[in-house]
C-alpha cells in the first residue's frame, strides 16, 4: 500500500494561528478573517493551515472555546473570595457580560453564517454556566435539584439578550428557577 505523507506540522504553529487570526478580528473585523488573509498575515501557506484548521468556523469556534475556558478557570479560582452565594451569581453575570461583549463580533458571525454554529455555541453556553453555577453552590455547601441549573444559566444568557434587564431580576429569576436548596 502506498503511504500518504504526513502534513508538515510546524512548532507553536496553531497559537501563532488563533492569535492572528485574533489580530485580525481586532483589527479589521470577523468578516475579513480568511484563511487567505490569516495565510498574509502569518506567512505560512494556505494549506499548512487547513492543517490545523478546516474553515474558519474551526478557527472562531476555537477562540471562543480558548477563552472560555480562561474565563472558567479564573471563575472557579475567585470562588474562594466569595463571601455568599448572591454574590457568586453577580460575579457569574458580570463575567458572562464582559465575556459576551468582548466575543460578540464572533457571535453576530455565528448567527449571519448559519444557525447551527449559533445554536450549538449558545448551548454550550448553557451547559457549561449550568455546571460553574453547580460548582458555585457546591462552594457554598448547597445543592439544587440538577435539572435546574442550565435553566437558571439560562436566566445569564437572557442577560446578555437583553442587556437592559435590571440584574436585581436576573438574580430573582435565578433564585426562583434553583428554588429551595435540597436537604442532604
Amino acid at each position: 500500500m502506498f503511504n500518504k505523507p504526513m502534513p508538515k506540522i510546524l512548532l507553536n504553529s496553531e497559537k501563532k494561528l488563533l492569535e492572528a487570526a485574533k489580530e485580525i478580528i481586532e483589527k479589521e473585523g470577523v468578516d475579513n478573517l480568511s484563511m487567505k488573509r490569516l495565510a498574509q498575515q502569518t506567512d505560512m501557506a494556505v494549506g499548512t493551515i487547513y492543517n490545523y484548521f478546516p474553515d474558519k468556523n474551526a478557527i472562531l469556534i476555537r477562540i471562543v472555546t480558548e477563552d472560555w475556558h480562561a474565563l472558567e478557570n479564573t471563575l472557579l479560582a475567585s470562588y474562594g473570595d466569595l463571601k455568599t452565594f448572591s454574590e457568586g451569581i453577580r460575579l457569574l453575570y458580570d463575567r458572562f457580560l464582559r465575556f459576551s461583549q468582548t466575543l460578540q463580533p464572533i457571535f453576530s458571525s455565528f448567527t449571519s453564517h448559519g444557525n447551527a454554529t449559533y445554536y450549538a455555541s449558545y448551548s454550550s453556553f448553557i451547559e457549561e454556566g449550568a455546571k460553574l453555577l453547580e460548582a458555585l453552590a457546591n462552594h457554598f455547601s448547597l445543592s439544587f435539584i440538577a435539572s435546574r441549573y442550565p435553566l437558571a444559566a439560562a436566566m445569564f444568557s437572557y442577560a446578555i439578550h437583553y442587556p437592559d434587564t435590571p440584574y436585581e431580576e436576573i438574580e430573582a429569576a435565578i433564585l426562583r428557577i434553583l428554588g429551595e436548596p435540597i436537604q442532604s
